[in-house]
C-alpha cells in the first residue's frame, strides 16, 4: 500500500512550483475533469511523440528504454474508449480509498482492479490501473488539476524501463472509465485537501479481436498477398481462375487508423440491424451514417462500409469469425470496381469496426437472431479525414 504521507507531501510541493495561473476561472468552470483527462490521454496515444516533446519529455530515451514501443511511438496508438462498466469499476474504487483512508490499486479486501472490473459485468484479458492524487492547501481549480495529474501519469510512463509497467500508452489496451474527485485525507495529526483519479484500462475479448481485425485489415492494403496467405487464400489458385486480381493483388494502399467517431457509428450500424431497426445492409443504411457522422462536426468524405454476420446454433470462436468474416470481404473486393470497395478503397483513411457477438435472446428480431440462435457480427465503416 502506498505511504500517504509521502504521497501528499511530493504532490504539494510540486503544486507550489507547478501551477500556472495562465487558466481563466470562466474556463475552467466550464471544464469536465474527466473529459479532459480521457482527452489529454488520447492525445498522448494518437501522437505520442508530439506530446511526450511537449511535456519536454524526449521520446528517443523511451524508445531507448522500451526499444518495442518505438514502431507505437512514431506513428500511435488506437484511442481509448470510455465504458460506462469500467467508469462504475473507477468510482467505487475512488470512494473506498476515499471512505477507508487509503491509497493503493488493492482494496482493503484483496480485491484487484480484475476483481472489481469483473463485479461490473466487465471480463477483461487485460487490465492496468493508474491512481494519481494531487495535496493541496490552496484552492486548485479541478481541471488545472486535472492537466497537473495528466503531466505526472505521462512522466511515469516515460520513466519505465519494461513494457509491461506501461499504463495510458500501454498499446493493447482498448477501453478506460475515469473516476475524478476531490476530498480530505488524514495522515497523523495532518489532515490534506486532495485531488485524485482513477483511471482503469482494460480490453476485454471483442477488444483484442478488434485490435487484430484492424491491423489484419491494414496488412491487406499494403500487402494483400501477404493478406490473402494470412487467410489461407490459394493465391496462386485465385490468379489461375481471375487472371484479372493480379493488378490488384499487386497494389499497395496506406494503412488505416482508428477513428472514434466511425467506430462509435459501427457500433449503433450493428446494434439496429441486430434489433431490427435498421435494414440488414450498411450501404441501405448510408444515409442514416452519414447523418452521425455530421453531427459529430467532424468532415468525412468518401464513407463506404459493409457488414457480415454470422448464425450459429453453437457457440462459435470470436476471433476465428472475424477472420472469416473479414477473408470474405476481401475475397469479394478483389473482384469489384474501386468505388465499390471498402477496406480496399484507395481513397480512405480512416477505419471504425466494431465486432458485435450475441447469444441466444439478447437481440429480439425474429428475422435477424431467430430463437436459440448465436450471433457474430463484424461492421466495418471507412471513411476519409484530412489530416
Amino acid at each position: 500500500m502506498k505511504n500517504i504521507g509521502r504521497v501528499i507531501l511530493i504532490i504539494s510541493l510540486f503544486v507550489v512550483v507547478g501551477l500556472s495561473a495562465g487558466i481563466a476561472r470562466a474556463e475552467e468552470e466550464a471544464c469536465n475533469p474527466q473529459a479532459l483527462l480521457l482527452q489529454m490521454i488520447n492525445d498522448a496515444r494518437e501522437n505520442p511523440e508530439a506530446t511526450l516533446k511537449l511535456y519536454g519529455l524526449d521520446p528517443k530515451q523511451m524508445v531507448k528504454r522500451i526499444p518495442a514501443m518505438a514502431d507505437n511511438i512514431k506513428n500511435g496508438m488506437a484511442p481509448l474508449y470510455l465504458v460506462e462498466k469500467l467508469n462504475m469499476a473507477a468510482e467505487a474504487h475512488l470512494a473506498d480509498m476515499k471512505a477507508n483512508n487509503y491509497y493503493a490499486s488493492e482494496s482493503l479486501d484483496g480485491r484487484l482492479p480484475y476483481d472489481r472490473l469483473a463485479a461490473q459485468g466487465y471480463l477483461p484479458v487485460a487490465v492496468e490501473e493508474s491512481l494519481a492524487m494531487l495535496g493541496f492547501r490552496n484552492f486548485v481549480e479541478p481541471c488545472q488539476a486535472a492537466r497537473i495529474i495528466f503531466s505526472n501519469m505521462l512522466r511515469d510512463e516515460w520513466a519505465q524501463t519494461d513494457m509491461a509497467e506501461l499504463k495510458i500508452l500501454q498499446p493493447g489496451l482498448s477501453d478506460i472509465g475515469i473516476s475524478f474527485g476531490t476530498g480530505t485525507i488524514r495522515n497523523g495529526q495532518f489532515v490534506y485537501n486532495y485531488y485524485a483519479a482513477v483511471c482503469d484500462i482494460a480490453a476485454n475479448l471483442l477488444s483484442v479481436v478488434e485490435t487484430e481485425v484492424v491491423r489484419q485489415v491494414s496488412v491487406a492494403r499494403r500487402e494483400p498477398v501477404a493478406f490473402a496467405q494470412e487467410a489461407e487464400i490459394d493465391v496462386e489458385e485465385l490468379l489461375a481462375e481471375n487472371p484479372q486480381y493480379g493488378e490488384l493483388l499487386n497494389t499497395s494502399y496506406p494503412a488505416v487508423l482508428e477513428d472514434e467517431v466511425l467506430v462509435e457509428t459501427a457500433q449503433v450500424v450493428g446494434e439496429e440491424i441486430l434489433s431490427g431497426s435498421a435494414a440488414p445492409d450498411v450501404g441501405l443504411a448510408k444515409e442514416r451514417i452519414e447523418a452521425m457522422l455530421a453531427a459529430s462536426g467532424k468532415k468525412y468524405d468518401s464513407v463506404v462500409g459493409t457488414y457480415r454476420m454470422m448464425v450459429t446454433v453453437e457457440a462459435v470462436d470470436v476471433m476465428a469469425a472475424a477472420q472469416a468474416h473479414l477473408g470474405r470481404i476481401f475475397a469479394r473486393e478483389l473482384g469489384v470496381a474501386a468505388s465499390e470497395r471498402t477496406m480496399l478503397n484507395p481513397g480512405v483513411n480512416r477505419i471504425g469496426l466494431r465486432v458485435i457477438s450475441s447469444s441466444p435472446g439478447e437481440w429480439y428480431s425474429d428475422s435477424n437472431n431467430p430463437s436459440g440462435h448465436y450471433n457474430v457480427m463484424l461492421v466495418l465503416l471507412f471513411a476519409h479525414v484530412a489530416d
